[in-house]
């Protein structure tokens, strides 16, 4: 396999993956292995982010000082999902290992555990926190056992704090020490939580200011990771040249989006029929569209100016929205509209579910050619979204068309457009009003400024 000083084994990581490791998953591994956790990753949409959890996996599995858990934290309670079934598939590779390197692995993590488990679960704990889930307590059983714990920000962060749902007054002790002792916690899309990552920022302060605390190594090590970070980290972590000229890697990097901007002078009286317009000219493309708009009752205007202007439209809009609830949230990833933005997993034909942005099944997945992709497309389709559809879902569309928002947002919604690099030619059209009246509000402030960047970019809005 590897040595403390050596590289990551690409078999081990395809052994359990399904994939070969990108430059930067390599890299990577390199500094976890010895101990070194980046306090800040900022990687691209797209670009593999959560394959972390079978880097660190496979960094516990060769050096046993480094922490026993990971703690996975997303704000996102479908991502949270996806997330659990990514790592179980992981665990599931392991606890039925053939692979002489996955063996090495299953018995080096099974002399970390106190109790034993039975061989068909295997040495790695999986646990859920999230609301509308009971947990099922196999991250606390033993302190010693390596354990992947997922959770959203409100009930991760509720413990750290001693409290936490749904557990008793003596369990909180122990559930904070759990988490924030012996644990790397990862931050995905921590910049979509500024308060939580400043509270595991303090956290770790405090920890390291502790003059009774002599076993640093059992300090809560962070590291977050974005697409697009608030501000320069110190010790960020960044794709590097030998990223940019991977073969798959780089043809995500360098996917086509030709990016076209509207002016208009009236947004209320303007946007909608605008956005309407643009995607109607998509109509006999038979690719998959995607819209976004900042409001709800943009998004149902939008929706409802589609189906006016072409009935036969109706049955090929699909709309997703923060205000659904979170079983319309799951039904919609059996909707057929709705996976024609999903990637079709070639190994066995399926499509992969709404959740992370950066699915393990998929990272260094060979993308389809346009006509593989697409060849059992019929019609053109539209997915209109509010910001729900932003972050924490693998869509890929041939074409956007948006209002103008924030440049962070606006980042998350061009990571959708021709993601994986399939399309030949793909375009982002942005509708904005003109001028932005300065000084009214902060948010107009700052859409000026988006808007100044995406001008800079002189219709290329490639990665």
């Amino acid at each position: 396999m590897c040595n403390l000083s050596g590289q990551l084994d690409k078999k081990t990581f395809h052994s359990l993956t399904g994939n070969w490791p990108f430059p930067w998953q390599r890299r990577l591994y390199e500094k976890w292995v010895l101990g070194n956790f980046p306090k800040s990753c900022d990687l691209p949409t797209g670009a593999g982010k959560t394959s972390v959890v079978a880097l660190w996996l496979i960094a516990l599995a060769e050096n046993p000082k480094i922490p026993r858990r990971l703690v996975y934290v997303v704000n996102r309670r479908t991502v949270v999902d996806q997330t659990t079934d990514e790592v179980e598939r992981i665990a599931k590779k392991l606890a039925n290992a053939d692979h002489q390197n996955l063996s090495n692995i299953f018995a080096n993590l099974s002399r970390l555990s106190a109790i034993d488990f039975s061989e068909k679960e295997g040495p790695l704990a999986i646990s859920t926190l999230r609301g509308q889930m009971a947990d099922n307590r196999a991250w606390s059983a033993d302190p010693c056992r390596p354990a992947v714990i997922v959770g959203t920000v409100d009930m991760i962060g509720s413990r750290l704090l001693f409290g936490g749902y749904r557990i008793g007054s003596k369990l909180r002790p122990l559930h904070a020490g759990f988490l924030g002792r012996d644990a790397l916690l990862i931050h995905d899309e921590s910049h979509l939580e500024p308060a939580f990552q400043k509270l595991a920022e303090k956290i770790v302060q405090q920890q390291k200011e502790d003059s009774q605390n002599a076993d640093a190594a059992c300090q809560l090590k962070l590291v977050s990771l974005t697409a697009t970070p608030r501000e320069d980290a110190e010790e960020s972590f960044q794709l590097e040249s030998d990223d940019d000229n991977h073969r798959i890697l780089s043809r995500r990097l360098c996917a086509s989006k030709n990016l076209r901007l509207h002016s208009i002078n009236d947004p209320k009286q303007e946007l909608i029929p605008k956005i309407v317009e643009i995607a109607l000219k998509h109509q006999h493309c038979r690719k998959p569209i995607l819209i976004y708009a900042r409001e709800v009752e943009t998004v149902e205007k939008i929706v409802d100016g589609l189906k006016k202007s072409n009935k036969s439209l109706s049955k090929q809009i699909l709309s997703l929205m923060g205000t659904m609830r979170g079983l319309e949230r799951d039904e919609l990833t059996k909707n057929p509209i709705f996976q024609r933005f999903l990637k079709k997993n070639k190994t066995n034909g399926r499509v992969s579910s709404v959740g992370n942005h950066d699915q393990l099944s998929l990272l260094s997945a060979e993308p389809p050619s346009e006509t593989e992709s697409q060849s059992n497309s019929k019609e053109t389709v539209y997915l209109v979204c509010t910001s729900a559809g932003e972050v924490g879902i693998d869509l890929s569309a041939k074409h956007l068309v948006c209002d103008l928002t924030a440049l962070e947002s606006m980042a998350q919604r061009f990571g959708r457009v021709n993601r994986f690099g399939e399309h030949k030619q793909s375009r982002i059209d942005v509708v904005h009003p003109d001028p932005i009246e300065e000084g009214k509000s902060d948010y107009d402030a700052a859409l000026n400024k988006t808007l100044k960047i995406l001008q800079s970019l002189n219709g290329d809005a490639s990665p």
